[in-house]
């Protein structure tokens, strides 16, 4: 199957784009992330020297960036990669505050899912702020599920969702699960 490579929907254009207009991009992050310092400032520069430089070795493959635009300004964006066997991670989802409420996110990620579907990945996954409940409620609808808790230094209480594309796996987890 052969997904479209732009698309519209609710009055916006939707496209998988090689990058993201940087300025935008930056300012949509600033606007979503109540705090967007890295947790990379607080290293010793030595140290962050290191993990910059091990952070440049990671393979970055099969990378996918899907923009929503209105006319040309980036409204809404997902990132997401590889992260390693068959596990796709959806790392970023943003939309802008004033596009808020039009199903713009869960269009990216019904996106996202029938990308990673189509190239053979077996699950998604993705981590979230505990009380994130405009991003877990829709991901929860659409399927996912909550795999994990962790308390992470920079971010604080994050709840890790998965997304089984092969309905066994997900049968496995609830097993496991005692559900």
């Amino acid at each position: 199957m052969s997904l479209p490579l732009e698309w519209a929907y609710g009055g916006l254009r939707f496209a998988v784009v090689d990058q993201f207009p940087e300025a935008e991009y930056v300012s949509l992050v600033r606007e979503n992330l109540s705090d967007p310092h890295t947790w990379e400032d607080e290293l010793a520069p030595e140290v962050r020297e290191r993990h910059l430089a091990l952070s440049k070795e990671i393979v970055k493959s099969r990378i996918l960036r899907v923009g929503a635009f209105a006319g040309d300004a980036l409204v809404g964006l997902a990132y997401g990669r590889h992260a390693g066997d068959s596990t796709f991670s959806m790392s970023i989802s943003l939309v802008r505050p004033a596009y808020r409420g039009r199903g713009i996110y869960t269009e990216l990620m019904r996106y996202v899912l029938a990308h990673t579907k189509a190239e053979g990945f077996l699950k998604v996954v993705s981590r979230h702020r505990a009380t994130n409940n405009a991003v877990l409620v829709p991901k929860l609808k659409a399927g996912f599920v909550i795999s994990g808790m962790e308390l992470d230094a920079a971010f604080g209480t994050m709840v890790h969702l998965t997304y089984f594309h092969e309905p066994v796996l997900r049968e496995m987890m609830e097993r496991r699960a005692g559900i």
